[in-house]
């Protein structure tokens, strides 16, 4: 298993969530997977990185769906971010 090292938790990562909780409340009571790594980067400092399900809660969302045009470039590109 691989892990994401954060940034350590500061002042300005509870400031980014209360603005993120603030400002987006019914897209994350929508999304509730989005909500969970929302709140992993901007709480977590260490997080564990597992591809595989990563590729696999992603699914949901249009962007990394096969039937999208480069649906694994973003899916590629979104672990890039990741790492």
């Amino acid at each position: 298993m691989l892990y994401l090292l954060l940034s350590p938790y500061t002042q300005d990562k509870i400031d980014q969530l209360n603005i993120i909780e603030a400002m987006y409340p019914r897209e994350l009571e929508a999304e509730p997977l989005l909500t969970k790594y929302v709140r992993k980067f901007l709480t977590f400092e260490l997080m564990p990185l597992q591809e595989d399900d990563i590729t696999t809660q992603m699914a949901a969302f249009e962007p990394f769906q096969e039937r999208t045009l480069h649906s694994k470039n973003h899916l590629i590109e979104l672990i890039r971010q990741l790492i």
